[in-house]
């Protein structure tokens, strides 16, 4: 089974339009209504290679159900539907029943997604309950936190693998109740979604950075994160966030640029302040780092006395920008706000991609200890690297290298990346390679190679001209993991997934 199916679902569903009304009806969950024009029941989609086809033999519950058969070498089948969220409720549960055949080299189940600004904000396809086999109807169910802010909910079953998997009769409850007996609400936005004046780009253009900006820029990616996940009218959701740092900008000349970042925190009024009682020492795993915000030294005394109140407000618990996972307790960052056609020229929107990356890591990596670089020079350093160039891919490969600043395997950018794919080359290679005391060494030759003059064993020294040691060295930056083993190892896939390195 390849790897990338889940991504393919991700791309599917931020495409689906959705053209319900707003009234309660009865959504089309059971299969049941089909008009004689379409291929599959009123509503529901195809997605993926696999077939797909309405079966009037094999059912659980009424005239028919939905089968979907592995026929391909291709990544998987899916079946969605998707729903408006504009109700009330805490938790919404997909319920389902599924029928499998031979399901083998993968899973079958159903998948319940809630989507928000052209992300995913929680998600499961029960890949994890590895479903496979042959089985009779079974019901089976998944429940997610309901976020009544999200856009739409997605539900859907699918079959990764080989095999056949029959889906009928689907249910979606909010709190228990069918969503077919609910009545849609209208939703008032958030004082932070009605702020619109930057939704077309930052119109902020820098480069050539002096020393006044480059110290400017470096106090405000600490004072912008510390007062987003503190202050407690941003936790509210009153204040567009990344457009008041796009405001600001404009004023990152001025020498006394304190004044106005004092101007911009006070603009945001007054709050109750309250002494915390803090857990023991021992009970402490990583303390925040905000001994910065009383150094009169970095910046002006006016300006840390006003953090340090915002430390000692009074917060409710809750925060528009950060919330956890449900289950899991992990940080999840909600609400922020998505720019898929920034423009690379966009000195405020690359800027705030950097400091939003610094501060989320700041705050909330369980890791930041182990970090080898200082922190704080890492933001320092990528102020004026971020912002250079007007290419994607120039962009792009100063994401990941700031990425890798963290040593996390886990950390990369994700997906079918085009640009970056094509930076490394678009040639698949008929061999594979791997490091052996750090040296590039055929494994395994397919059968379509014709080079007699390569067996396995040999030490590939060069690829097109390149040298192989060259090339580490001038892109290991770019290949975020833990360790150095580890990103030879990635590497070493780079040179035979794709081979032109040049």
């Amino acid at each position: 089974m390849k790897r990338h199916f889940l991504v393919i679902i991700v791309c599917f569903f931020s495409m689906i339009s959705f053209s319900q009304s707003s009234e309660n009806q009865n959504f089309n969950l059971d299969f049941e209504i089909q008009s004689e024009k379409e291929e599959l029941p009123d509503g529901w989609i195809k997605w993926g290679d696999y077939d797909l086809k309405v079966d009037e033999t094999i059912k659980y519950f009424g005239k028919q159900s939905v089968l979907i058969e592995n026929g391909k070498e291709v990544d998987f089948g899916s079946i969605a539907y998707k729903l408006p969220s504009n109700y009330k409720g805490k938790k919404i549960t997909l319920e389902g029943y599924m029928k499998l055949e031979n399901v083998t080299d993968g899973f079958a189940g159903l998948i319940l997604r809630i989507d928000k600004d052209g992300k995913s904000i929680a998600f499961d396809n029960m890949q994890d309950k590895k479903i496979d086999g042959t089985k009779d109807w079974q019901k089976y169910s998944i429940t997610l936190p309901f976020d009544n802010t999200s856009d739409h909910v997605f539900v859907a079953g699918i079959l990764a693998g080989k095999g056949k998997a029959w889906f009928d009769n689907f249910t979606v409850k909010i709190d228990g109740k069918n969503i077919n007996e609910l009545k849609q609400v209208e939703r008032e936005l958030p004082l932070a979604e009605k702020d619109k004046e930057f939704d077309s780009g930052s119109k902020i253009s820098l480069s050539n950075l002096n020393d006044t900006q480059k110290r400017n820029l470096f106090v405000l990616g600490k004072v912008w994160g510390f007062v987003k996940y503190h202050h407690p009218e941003i936790a509210s959701g009153n204040v567009n966030w990344d457009y008041e740092l796009f405001r600001i900008l404009q004023k990152i000349d001025r020498k006394d640029f304190d004044k106005e970042l004092v101007a911009m925190i006070t603009k945001l009024g007054d709050f109750k302040t309250e002494k915390k009682s803090l857990p023991k020492e021992d009970d402490i795993k990583l303390k925040p780092r905000t001994e910065w915000i009383t150094n009169t030294n970095l910046i002006s005394t006016e300006l840390a006395t006003l953090l340090q109140k915002v430390n000692d407000a009074k917060r409710k618990g809750e925060n528009y920008y950060i919330d956890l996972h449900f289950g899991v307790g992990n940080p999840d960052f909600t609400n922020e706000k998505t720019y898929a056609k920034m423009s690379y020229d966009d000195s405020g929107v690359k800027l705030l991609a950097l400091f939003r990356y610094w501060n989320m890591i700041e705050y909330f990596f369980p890791n930041r200890h182990l970090i080898d670089e200082n922190w704080d020079q890492v933001l320092k350093d990528f102020i004026p690297k971020i912002i250079e160039g007007s290419e994607e891919l120039t962009y792009k490969l100063n994401v990941l290298e700031l990425i890798g600043k963290i040593q996390d395997t886990h950390a990369s950018i994700w997906g079918r990346d085009k640009t970056i794919e094509t930076f490394y080359g678009n040639n698949i290679g008929p061999i594979e390679v791997t490091f052996v005391e750090e040296k590039l060494v055929v494994t395994r030759l397919h059968e379509e190679f014709k080079d007699n003059n390569l067996t396995v064993g040999d030490v590939i020294t060069e690829v097109e001209g390149v040298k192989v040691t060259d090339w580490i060295k001038n892109n290991l930056k770019y290949t975020p993991a833990s360790n150095y083993p580890t990103q030879l190892r990635n590497i070493s896939l780079k040179f035979y997934e794709q081979m032109k390195l040049v």
